[in-house]
């Protein structure tokens, strides 16, 4: 890869985490400081979300096997990425508290 378009998307990368990391503390989970492209955080029954979100073809891993997720913002991930992201995590979220 063209070292121009690496700066200019890590910038973008940092930029989409920090989005992220804002959208799950929004649903009240706990979210590690995200100071790279990657987010670490905590979701009650993490491998069962991991599957869910892979439905839709989101891609994040289960760290511990139990809650603690990560995600990965990198070079093909886009804002309208991490919206999708959200919504869906949102609609598991609210389909498993009832």
């Amino acid at each position: 890869m063209c070292f121009d378009v690496w700066i200019w998307t890590h910038k973008e990368d940092h930029e989409n985490a920090a989005r992220l990391a804002t959208g799950l503390k929004s649903f009240g989970l706990e979210v590690l400081p995200a100071h790279t492209n990657i987010v670490f955080f905590d979701v009650q029954d993490a491998p069962a979300i991991v599957a869910d979100l892979a439905k839709h073809g989101i891609r994040i891993l289960c760290t511990d096997g139990k809650k603690r997720c990560r995600a990965v913002a990198n070079l093909h991930t886009r804002s309208s990425d991490i919206d999708f992201f959200l919504s869906q995590l949102s609609e598991i979220l609210q389909e498993r508290q009832k």
